[in-house]
């Protein structure tokens, strides 16, 4: 039985798909195939891959369940966890503006949130 797809890890939508291999193993090579079934967000385009001529697409799935243990994190803490997550997202998917602002804004505002609070 094929396992159900879990929401996306990084923007939470139910918007995945499976894909099946492009390619068979005995078809002449092209760039543009791809040998391994995969799962993508249709949302926010993140995929997970899974083995190689795997035409079930139960490795990709898998691959896309996959997740880290998630450890207790609160206050602050938590919000700098999702703020780093939205910075890692951008700076992957969002070009050069979206570095540059990562690169100038972002060490200045986990210093200013980071730094001890004065009392009362």
């Amino acid at each position: 039985m094929i396992e159900a797809l879990k929401p996306c890890p990084f923007c939470g939508e139910a918007n995945a798909f499976t894909f099946p291999p492009t390619c068979s193993e005995d078809a002449p090579y092209n760039p543009h195939d791809r040998a391994s079934p995969m799962v993508r967000c249709m949302s926010c385009f993140a995929e997970a891959y899974g083995a190689a001529w795997d035409q079930s697409k139960t490795t990709a799935i898998a691959a896309w369940n996959r997740r880290a243990a998630q450890p207790q994190t609160s206050g602050i803490d938590h919000l700098i966890e999702q703020q780093d997550r939205l910075l890692a997202c951008l700076w992957v998917h969002g070009g050069e503006t979206a570095r540059r602002w990562c690169n100038i804004n972002f060490p200045e505002w986990v210093a200013r949130h980071r730094a001890p609070r004065p009392p009362g």
